[in-house]
């Protein structure tokens, strides 16, 4: 699991993949989450239900929504946007 979004001091949170400096105003505490298949080949985006939602490749995962993601998807956050690339 890798977590997305931005830190909290109040709570002490902090995602994996921490987006505060890049855009504060948009990205949510707990934005999204990303998920692996047990054998770590395949994974999956999902919305945690922020007010400015996720995108993979221009198109809205809609409040909650999931999506599979590979190599050369383009995931906006915010003002963000991520590029997946092999590891």
């Amino acid at each position: 699991l890798i977590s997305i979004g931005r830190h909290d001091v109040g709570s002490e949170y902090c995602p994996d993949i921490e987006l505060s400096a890049q855009d504060p105003s948009y990205v949510h505490r707990r934005h999204a989450e990303i998920t692996f298949s047990p054998s770590g080949d395949q994974a999956r985006i999902k919305d945690l239900g922020g007010r400015t939602g996720v995108f993979v490749n221009n198109r809205a995962l809609g409040k909650f929504g999931e999506s599979a993601i590979q190599i050369g998807d383009r995931i906006r956050i915010g003002r963000v946007v991520l590029k997946v690339r092999p590891s």
